[in-house]
């Protein structure tokens, strides 16, 4: 009977220290086991990506020169991170989506949105990069929008709803509205506007 007894013990010591070694190694951060795929949610509230593929935008540099950018493939993709979880992290595939517009002498416009792991779930990113410059990162949280009375007047067309982008410089911002996408640039002293 007692034999019994202890091969019962010992059949639920080993059951639980196989155990024990296979969570160990599920929660390896050197080695984490794969997680989720997050995609990008469908209501972000300023998702940078009204254009679609190959458009081409129109700017008037300091009321003189038209400048254009020509737009290539909206790009999508999956990185991988660790989620937020401390006590058993996995290795997530968290979407981006970008977006290159280009032009030979003034540099490219460089749109991207992405999802990062934080603590509590995922949160989605943005930025906006002219030249050698990018404008973000900004939280889908966080409020850059005007007040809806106020409105910034382009080449006769109001808009509402605008999105300032701010770069570590003070002089240099970049005006976004969504449905309609980059609408301003002030870049070292020169202004871009959108032209209708």
């Amino acid at each position: 009977m007692k034999t019994k007894i202890y091969s019962v013990l010992l059949f639920a010591l080993i059951l639980t220290c196989l155990q024990f070694i296979a969570c160990k190694k599920d929660c390896d951060p050197n080695n984490p086991p794969t997680g989720d795929t997050v995609d990008l949610g469908q209501e972000d509230k300023i998702s940078l990506f009204p254009y679609k593929d190959f458009d081409t935008i129109m700017f008037i540099k300091n009321n003189l020169d038209t400048v254009i950018f020509l737009g290539g493939k909206i790009e999508n993709g999956y990185n991988t991170a660790l989620n937020g979880d401390i006590n058993c992290p996995s290795l997530d595939k968290l979407q981006y989506m970008q977006l290159v517009f280009t032009n030979n002498v003034y540099g490219n416009i460089k749109l991207y949105e992405n999802t990062l792991p934080q603590t509590n779930g995922y949160n989605t990113k943005y930025s906006i990069s002219f030249s050698d410059r990018t404008y973000g990162t900004v939280d889908a949280g966080s409020v850059f929008l005007y007040q809806d009375s106020t409105q910034i007047t382009i080449k006769g067309v109001a808009y509402k709803k605008v999105y300032k982008f701010n770069n570590s410089s003070t002089t240099d911002n970049l005006y976004f509205v969504h449905n309609v996408g980059v609408i301003k640039i002030i870049y070292k002293g020169d202004t871009y506007e959108k032209l209708p």
